[in-house]
């Protein structure tokens, strides 16, 4: 039976068994990739990730190209000392007592959870159909749901930063052509709309997130002309689109300048310029900086055992320090420490209604 037996309505309904992990974190993605309070509808969501996927060719959907590959490979070996049918033969079950087996082990490593319905969009519909009589995917899976179930199971392993990929995968392939033919983009996010000159899709330092790392200024700024270095995480772009009618390529002096931006800064704050801020850390505040090393400032020297002087963008202090609580004390600038100052009384206020 091949996997287009199995819908045999036009309700195209399928049960999807995943286990309890990976219902988990796809949960988890639908509230992180909503751009409301509101998570993402279940059928929708996966019907984008099951075409998403498929079209970065990971596995189980690479499995017909890996086979070729790996059977060419066995003929290539087995060419030297046989005939071209002998080889062609050898290879065929090189790959049955070899290969197939070891796919089979790694489907069987998928734990059986609990079930779900959902819609199959008429997209997938047709992908899933669209197997060829001698494909090996339907052969290992049988069913659709089966080979569903291990494209979710599979993208449940994936880190945040690669699943992100995945779901944003138009918005990558998008960016990724207007580098290459030199357009320029219109990015809204928030109540704001920019035109950018794009230089390239970075992660931050920790590989936690992806950024649109270009040249940047308000689409409607008619006063200032310049473009600015700039950063847009790309799950809170809210539309983005080609500017065809307008090319720019960026000069090697404005490539230098992101670069240094980039360095100075770090990917996710180049909007900002950096500051100065002189900390002092309680002992136990000391050993918090130590461990945590996310979104952490650039240390420019050390004024004694726990008074440090770090350069960042107020963005970045803000995000770093304010968890520290009473472990940190912001020393200089006035300004910050003030704005500290208020947010903790803000937050107080909260708990002596």
């Amino acid at each position: 039976m091949s996997f287009s037996d199995f819908y045999i309505n036009d309700a195209r309904k399928q049960h999807i068994n995943l286990s309890q992990y990976a219902w988990s974190m796809i949960e988890n993605d639908m509230f992180l990739f909503s751009n409301s309070i509101e998570p993402l509808k279940l059928s929708p969501f996966l019907n984008r990730i099951f075409l998403n996927y498929t079209n970065a060719n990971y596995f189980p959907c690479n499995i017909d190209k890996k086979m070729i590959e790996q059977k060419e490979n066995y003929q290539k070996i087995l060419s030297t000392n046989c005939t071209i049918k002998e080889a062609k033969t050898l290879s065929a079950l090189m790959l049955e007592k070899n290969d197939i087996p070891a796919l089979h082990n790694r489907i069987a490593t998928y734990e059986k959870g609990s079930g779900k319905k959902i819609y199959i969009q008429a997209e997938t519909y047709r992908k899933l159909i669209s197997f060829s009589s001698d494909s090996y995917i339907e052969k290992l899976f049988q069913k659709p749901g089966k080979y569903l179930k291990a494209i979710f199971e599979e993208y449940s392993r994936l880190p945040y930063i690669e699943r992100e990929k995945i779901y944003y995968f138009s918005t990558f392939t998008l960016i990724e052509d207007a580098i290459e033919l030199h357009y320029t983009l219109y990015i809204e996010t928030g109540d704001q709309i920019y035109e950018v000159i794009p230089y390239g899709i970075f992660p931050d330092h920790f590989h936690t997130y992806h950024y649109l790392v270009g040249l940047s200024r308000p689409q409607n700024d008619r006063k200032e002309e310049k473009h600015i270095c700039a950063s847009f995480r790309i799950a809170r772009i809210k539309s983005i689109k080609t500017n065809r009618g307008h090319k720019k390529t960026l000069s090697i002096a404005e490539e230098n300048a992101l670069l240094s931006a980039i360095k100075l800064r770090e990917v996710p704050f180049l909007l900002d310029n950096t500051i100065e801020v002189k900390v002092r850390f309680s002992p136990s505040g000391l050993i918090q900086y130590q461990n945590l090393l996310y979104l952490r400032p650039t240390l420019i020297k050390k004024i004694d055992s726990y008074t440090y002087v770090f350069q960042a963008t107020l963005l970045q202090i803000e995000a770093y320090f304010f968890k520290f609580g009473n472990d940190v004390e912001i020393l200089e600038p006035q300004t910050v420490r003030r704005n500290f100052k208020e947010k903790y009384q803000n937050s107080l206020a909260q708990y002596q209604k």
